[in-house]
């Protein structure tokens, strides 16, 4: 995705919605929602290659992290009230935190340096994090991935002339994302002609 948006952010509007995935009954610590992540990491970096981090490898090994999807999607909300335009790479910064750099999702205020590092005042970022609208705002999302029907993480989908088109759920490569957008804006030429 950071591909494609440097490809084309000064094209396109993209725009970030937290799922809510490891929510309700689905988050806590590590070995009672998601034990398979010790070993399953292994094949999300074959597949995607990504790499996972040390830091994160050695405490999901413990099994104590708490997977939380609540805690990043306030740090989102508050980030995307900045209007940066950087909402894509924030979403990213919070992965390589969470799933590199080992910060604990519950942690807000590790989630600060990240913030800042994409140009947000570090004081008013704070100011906002304590604000219990940006609690809210989250639920927006989560909300609103579910009237967009998504069922898997990450998805990724394209709004073009009011029509909504799932271009991928779960992960999708580049060249399939681009291919998918092609076919969409092709069709609607034909349409159009």
């Amino acid at each position: 995705m950071k591909e494609l948006y440097e490809k084309h952010k000064d094209e396109w509007r993209f725009r970030v919605f937290s799922g809510g995935m490891m929510m309700g009954n689905r988050a806590g610590r590590l070995d009672d929602v998601a034990p398979f992540v010790k070993t399953a990491y292994r094949d999300v970096e074959t597949r995607t290659g990504v790499k996972f981090g040390d830091a994160f490898i050695e405490e999901a090994q413990k099994g104590d992290i708490i997977l939380s999807s609540l805690e990043p999607s306030i740090v989102l909300a508050v980030f995307k009230s900045f209007e940066t335009g950087k909402d894509l790479l924030m979403a990213s910064a919070l992965q390589r935190a969470i799933y590199f750099d080992g910060v604990e999702s519950k942690n807000l205020e590790a989630f600060v340096p990240y913030a800042v590092e994409l140009g947000v005042d570090e004081a008013e970022f704070k100011y906002r994090l304590s604000r219990p609208e940006y609690h809210d705002k989250a639920f927006d999302d989560f909300r609103t991935t579910q009237r967009f029907g998504i069922q898997g993480y990450p998805a990724t989908v394209l709004v073009h002339e009011d029509q909504y088109y799932l271009l991928g759920n779960g992960y999708t490569p580049l060249e399939s994302i681009e291919a998918r957008i092609a076919a969409v804006l092709q069709n609607d030429a034909k349409e159009g002609a």
